[in-house]
């Protein structure tokens, strides 16, 4: 994902409980975006370690394993990704799609001919987005 972007926000965390995690929460969307046309949330998560944050070379793997989903993130189009959260020796990616086939589709047409990622992947029917809504709340204040 592109650390640079500006409708994204950073927050790191480290508590007792959980320990070390860094979000990076996409805070704004384009106008007229309606939740309910992107009803499936699927959660991606890479579990590298049993806890804290990925070393180095795992962390250069996500960031290119990232990159080559980034064509997925189309807010005009059929997805769009809403979170990436790191710590707990799991890294998760969430997109909420239009249709969780396509979205698989191309999902595996971007990582044709890339490493065997270790990945579990998730379907949520979620048209009220309350999977996002429980993530951002952990940064109300």
């Amino acid at each position: 994902m592109d650390t640079d972007r500006q409708d994204w926000t950073l927050y790191d965390t480290d508590d007792a409980e959980d320990g070390p995690r860094v979000w990076q929460i996409r805070e704004a969307f384009p106008d007229g975006l309606k939740p309910a046309a992107f009803p499936v949330a699927v959660i991606v998560e890479w579990q590298y370690a049993d806890e804290g944050l990925p070393d180095p070379d795992t962390l250069a793997a996500l960031h290119a394993f990232e990159a080559d989903l980034a064509p997925l993130d189309a807010p005009e189009g059929d997805a769009l990704l809403t979170h990436v959260i790191r710590g707990g020796g799991i890294s998760e990616l969430c997109w909420y799609v239009r249709d969780q086939e396509a979205f698989m589709q191309g999902f595996n047409q971007v990582l044709a001919g890339k490493p065997r990622y270790p990945l579990a992947i998730e379907f949520l029917e979620d048209p009220g987005w309350d999977y996002r809504r429980s993530i951002v709340e952990n940064f109300a204040h």
